[in-house]
């Protein structure tokens, strides 16, 4: 029995000097203990020596998670919105895919502090998706069909009401114009449908749903340079009147580039930048009409240098 246990610890000390010899950090080590675990196990019990001693070193630690502000929408994770990627920001480049989300069928979750910042932003407040109803189906093709059911049957009490009956709205009202857009925007120009989304923002003095229009217009998957330029203009005025969510320096990037293949490059930039004050002094004529009270310009300093003019908007 005494030799038996000189031996044991005669190999034991062999092993570790021989891992020693590879280093900590040696992938020559990492194979020889995954090639010898019953080794391991039994070696270095025998010295008092755990085996996950040896190979925690060549662990690679998670990275630590970005402490979320509650009352910040533009740090949503989605891993508590949707439920997977754990530790993933939604800077990153699923940002797009949460948005649209959140804009459109809504199933994922937001905090309680993060609904309240949803309705701060929004003319039309967060209703959530909490199921699916589904059945079987055997024509067209046969196969599931399922319908979201939401937390209220209607977002908004306006979702029912006829274009006549949104017309007759009166001017103040913000959700009038929003409705409208949605209704009518298969009949009607781009143009109307942004004046009518402008003046919906203007009114509620929310620019969430520019944003959401934005979202729109990029699942579209449109990247022309005037649809980058509209873009750019729902953004930047979105970020001026303080809806953290907007990246217009993102979209801004893509108009460069597709600017640098127009005749005149420099033109098309200082247009972008002039739509944006435009609309801006446009959405403030129409609030001081309305309310004798400007939009509220809530972005940080670069949006908010932005000059009001009193130009149209192109």
């Amino acid at each position: 029995m005494k030799l038996r246990g000189i031996t044991l610890l005669t190999l034991a000390g062999g092993v570790l000097v021989y891992l020693m010899s590879l280093g900590p950090f040696s992938s020559d080590a990492n194979d020889e203990l995954a090639s010898q675990p019953a080794l391991i196990a039994t070696d270095t019990a025998a010295i008092g020596i755990a085996p996950e001693s040896i190979t925690a070193p060549l662990k690679a630690e998670p990275p630590p998670e970005i402490p979320l502000d509650p009352n910040d929408l533009s740090q949503i994770n989605l891993g508590t919105y949707f439920g997977k990627h754990p530790g993933v920001a939604a800077l990153q480049h699923d940002y797009g895919e949460l948005l649209n989300d959140m804009f459109t069928r809504r199933s994922g979750t937001l905090s309680p502090q993060q609904v309240e910042r949803f309705n701060e932003l929004h003319i039309v407040p967060w209703n959530p998706k909490i199921a699916e109803d589904c059945e079987e189906i055997l024509t067209p093709v046969p196969g599931t069909r399922c319908r979201d059911v939401y937390e209220r049957p209607h977002s908004h009490d306006y979702e029912a009401l006829s274009i006549e009956e949104l017309r007759s709205m009166p001017a103040h009202d913000a959700a009038a114009p929003y409705y409208l857009a949605l209704k009518t925007s298969p009949s009607i120009s781009r143009d109307e449908v942004l004046d009518l989304m402008y003046r919906a923002a203007a009114m509620a003095d929310k620019p969430g749903e520019l944003l959401q229009y934005s979202t729109w217009l990029a699942a579209s998957g449109k990247k022309g340079a005037e649809d980058l330029r509209v873009r750019y203009v729902l953004e930047k005025v979105a970020s001026a009147m303080g809806d953290e969510r907007s990246r217009p320096e993102l979209i801004w990037q893509d108009i460069e580039s597709v600017a640098s293949k127009l005749e005149d490059p420099q033109k098309f930039l200082e247009q972008a930048e002039s739509d944006v004050a435009a609309r801006l002094a446009s959405m403030n004529r129409a609030r001081l009409e309305v309310f004798g009270l400007p939009i509220t310009m809530r972005g940080n300093s670069d949006d908010n240098s932005t000059t009001i003019s009193n130009q149209s908007p192109g």
